[in-house]
């Protein structure tokens, strides 16, 4: 099975965390996910991937803290200063946004997306020119713009 149809079968939390809202989850709720991050994120292994894929699945689904959560663990793992790092950082950055507009902090979900937009352009800066690819963490920078609503 592929690492998107494990994080498909994987089941949701029973909430979604709103800091101030609505109750934390019991510490360690999502380590079962975690531990299976790879020895190192990269391009090449992100099908196979599956915090990413489930922490994807996490943000469409409305569940911005949990996503948030789970791709720090896919984020720890990419070198530093890679373009794997700063796609991910981005997808982070646009979560806590999601999360602080939950939370009726518009200054803060402003200021996110403007990070993200930042390490959306670092992940795919000289993409097409020769100098960089165009495909991070299994996303082209106009597809995640999309997705991510940016």
């Amino acid at each position: 099975m592929s690492a998107v149809a494990d994080a498909k079968a994987l089941p949701l939390p029973d909430h979604a965390y709103v800091p101030g809202l609505t109750s934390r989850h019991p510490e360690g709720f999502l380590d079962h996910v975690i531990v299976q991050s790879p020895e190192a994120t990269n391009t090449d292994g992100a099908s196979e991937n599956l915090p990413w894929h489930y922490g994807i699945r996490l943000f469409h689904e409305g569940y911005y803290w949990e996503a948030h959560e789970v791709w720090e663990a896919v984020w720890i793992k990419a070198p530093p200063a890679s373009r794997e790092r700063f796609l991910v950082q981005a997808a982070i950055h646009v979560t806590n946004a999601r999360l602080k507009l939950r939370m009726n902090r518009q200054a803060a979900h402003n200021r996110l997306l403007d990070l993200a937009v930042e390490c959306l352009n670092r992940a795919f800066q000289g993409a097409g020119t020769g100098k960089s690819a165009t495909v991070v963490m299994g996303y082209e920078k106009t597809v995640f713009l999309k997705e991510y609503e940016l």
